[in-house]
């Protein structure tokens, strides 16, 4: 097993890995990372720093500018409906 397989598994099945093949305790506490880590350091698999999982860092950086754009959007729609009800509103002038 490679340190991307073990990127790959849900914490669930992380936790039951550390348990059955490593002799690991702790592991319902830890995060995801750091359970990749000590697994990764008691199996003998190289932990490099570096290889984190980059694509989280520019998902969270796509989800933030998603959320910002969903918002100037309903605001927008929120605008527009209230200048043409505002429009719509007013009557001709009797004459």
């Amino acid at each position: 097993m490679e340190l991307k397989d073990l990127r790959k598994l849900p914490m669930p099945k992380l936790r039951d890995l550390a348990k059955q093949e490593t002799e690991l305790t702790g592991v319902g506490g830890m995060q995801k990372e750091e359970l990749i880590k000590a697994i990764a350091q008691a199996k003998g698999i190289a932990y490099d720093e570096s290889s984190k999982d980059l694509n989280a860092k520019k998902l969270k950086r796509v989800k933030r500018k998603i959320k910002l754009l969903k918002r100037l959007t309903r605001h927008l729609a929120h605008e527009a409906k209230i200048s043409a009800g505002a429009k719509g509103g007013e009557a001709p002038a009797a004459g």
